[in-house]
Order: C-alpha cells, then sequence, then structure tokens
C-alpha cells in the first residue's frame, strides 16, 4: 500500500466475510492495486473457517481484521466494523462500503474520490454491472410499486446520476461528515435492506447521493440467484417456500422487505399497497407452486 499523502484522504474500505476466501482475495487484491494510494482495507471476520484470516495475516498483513461473533449477520458486521472506524476516523476522510463479491478497475477509487468531491463531497455509488458480460445491472435505485429496488434507466456516460432516490453498500463511497451525521446501520435490519434503510437516512439527513457512470462494481450475486431459480421452478417444496420468504438470505424475506416499506415508503397510500402487494404474492406463490414438505 502506497504511502498517503496530504492530497489524498484516507479510505476506509469496509467490508463483512463469512467464509467466502476465493471471492474475498480477489477483492482485497483489486483494492491493494488501486490507483489511489491511501486506502485502509478493513475486514470484519463473522466467523472465518476457510482458512482466510490465516491467509491474510501472512500475505496481506495490512489489512485490519475485527472478529465477529459468527451470528451478526450483514448489517451487525458492518456495525461492527463502523463502529472501528468512527474511533480513529479524521475530517475529510471516506468510508468505502464493499461487498467482498464485487471486482473493479483499477480507477475504481479514484474516480469515486474525485467526483464526491467535484460535487462538495457527496454520497456517491457505483453502476452495478454483469461480471461475466460487463453490462449494465443497474445504475439507479428507486422505488418500484411501493419498494425500493436496483434499476437501469439511460444516463448520460461519464456524468453523475442524479436521478436515484437511494443507494446499496455495493461500492458506495460516505464522506465522514456524513457518517458522523447519520450514525451506524440500525439494529433493526440484521442482513437484507441493512444498506437501503442506510441510505434512506443519508437522504433524509438532507445529503446528496448520485450514482458514479465512470465507477462500476462487476457483481456475482448467488442470493438473487437462488431466488430466481426458485421462483422459476414450476413446483417447489414447503422447506423452499420458507426458506424464500423467512430465511435472513433471501431478499424477499417477510421481515425485512415489509420493515423497509413501513419506515421508508411514501406517500401512505403505496406504503399500504406495497404491504398489501408483499403478503399477497407470498400466499399466491403457496397456493401456486408448493407441491411437496
Amino acid at each position: 500500500m502506497s504511502v498517503k499523502t496530504s492530497k489524498h484522504p484516507r479510505v476506509y474500505a469496509l467490508m463483512s466475510v463469512k467464509d467466502a476466501k476465493h471471492v474475498t482475495l480477489e477483492c482485497i487484491k483489486a483494492l491493494k492495486g488501486q490507483t489511489y494510494p491511501n486506502i485502509q482495507i478493513v475486514l470484519v471476520d463473522d466467523g472465518l473457517t476457510d482458512g482466510l484470516e490465516e491467509e491474510l495475516k501472512e500475505k496481506h498483513s495490512e489489512v485490519q481484521i475485527i472478529k465477529g461473533n459468527g451470528n451478526l449477520w450483514f448489517g451487525g458486521a458492518m456495525r461492527l466494523g463502523l463502529s472501528e472506524i468512527l474511533k480513529v476516523a479524521k475530517k475529510q476522510e471516506f468510508v468505502l462500503f464493499l461487498n467482498n463479491d464485487t471486482h473493479f478497475d483499477l480507477n475504481f477509487v479514484t474516480t469515486l474520490v474525485s467526483e464526491s468531491e467535484q460535487y462538495g463531497r457527496i454520497t456517491i455509488g457505483s453502476t452495478g454491472r454483469s461480471f461475466k458480460t460487463k453490462q449494465v445491472l443497474y445504475n439507479t435505485h428507486q422505488f418500484k410499486l411501493g419498494m425500493m429496488v436496483p434499476r437501469k434507466v439511460e444516463v448520460n456516460e461519464g456524468e453523475v446520476n442524479f436521478n436515484t432516490q437511494c443507494l446499496q453498500t455495493r461500492g458506495t463511497l460516505v464522506p465522514i461528515e456524513v457518517v458522523w451525521k447519520v450514525g451506524n446501520f440500525s439494529k433493526l435490519f440484521p442482513h437484507y435492506s441493512a444498506d437501503y434503510d442506510y441510505f434512506f437516512r443519508v437522504v433524509k439527513a438532507g445529503f446528496k447521493v448520485g450514482v458514479s457512470t465512470k465507477a462500476s462494481t462487476y457483481v456475482l450475486d448467488d442470493d438473487f440467484k437462488f431466488v430466481a431459480k426458485t421462483l422459476a421452478k414450476p413446483a417447489i417444496s414447503l422447506r423452499e417456500y420458507f426458506k424464500l420468504f423467512f430465511h435472513r438470505r433471501s431478499y424477499m424475506n417477510l421481515y425485512s422487505r415489509p420493515l423497509a416499506v413501513i419506515l421508508h415508503t411514501v406517500p401512505f397510500y403505496m406504503k399500504v399497497f406495497a404491504l398489501i402487494r408483499i403478503y399477497v404474492y407470498t400466499i399466491y406463490i403457496f397456493f401456486k407452486k408448493v407441491r411437496s414438505i
């Protein structure tokens, strides 16, 4: 890691990890290869058992490892990591929220810092692209039928897209003064919607947010693949049904989605509509697809 300079405020790259050695090492290598010269990688170890911690200590000793208890999930892990960063962070610095399964180009951090400072130190996310095809998957986060979803819209390449109502943690740069004002991740969201809840709070606090069209994250998304594959089946088991709607690792679970709607969807009639839609769809899938135990 290059020695920091006064022209390059420190960027704390924060991610949580639980047994995903290969993709995490690739993400760390991408961070260490960045053109930006002042990055501190902060990794929350929430129960690693695959040898990643040992390899990091041997080959990537500059990575700061924070030990979790194995039951933090995403929201708790990010909350723990951010609390440690807040103990040492200084004025003009940044926090880069990352998922450990993201890949990015060498100028990724440089681009985000430059664009954030260009517009007065805004909170700025990145364009999501397919790891395999490089095609844009999403470049904005907007309400659709009362629920927040990542979406692909037409934007001018090279410009920051301010037509976004929220952001997520896959490659989003946040000025430290925003974190000081907004605080930490909420304990209400153990896993899914923890990032949306956080950035809704950023917007509600009056901070400007945007999405970079120059900086992209190339994503692998096994959780979304599970949901898509399950719903594509003509019939599913009761076990698959419960995993789809009640497991924390499913973004369709009936805790996080309704809670996010209750807290953040406006106006009120759209909040009611979204909640009805969630539960009607849950019942529909039960009668339409569940065929065995």
